[in-house]
């Protein structure tokens, strides 16, 4: 079966898994780079400022992008919110 555009649901599952592997590991990252330079990493996606939150959006639809998921098509990055959102608690205690 394929998916609008001609990919298979198949394939369309391994790109959305592969950007919530990549998400999740920048927003590692950056935790991690909060802690070493010895500020608090926030708790919930909540208390991320917004400065940082454009910029993990900025992240999130590069990636997206190098996935094959045009999530830098959406307008105010409502794609790229979504997933930073849902993927920020994961990422958080994994830290």
């Amino acid at each position: 079966m394929t998916i609008d555009g001609g990919i298979s649901e198949e394939n369309a599952y391994e790109r959305l898994n592969a950007l919530y592997t990549n998400v999740q590991e920048q927003l590692k990252s950056f935790i991690k780079k909060r802690w070493k330079d010895g500020k608090r990493a926030p708790r919930t996606w909540r208390s991320v400022s917004e400065a940082d939150k454009e910029d993990i959006f900025e992240g999130i639809e590069e990636e997206a992008v190098h996935n094959g998921i045009p999530l830098n098509l959406c307008v105010k990055s409502w794609g790229a919110r979504y997933v930073g959102q849902t993927q920020w608690v994961m990422a958080r205690n994994a830290a």
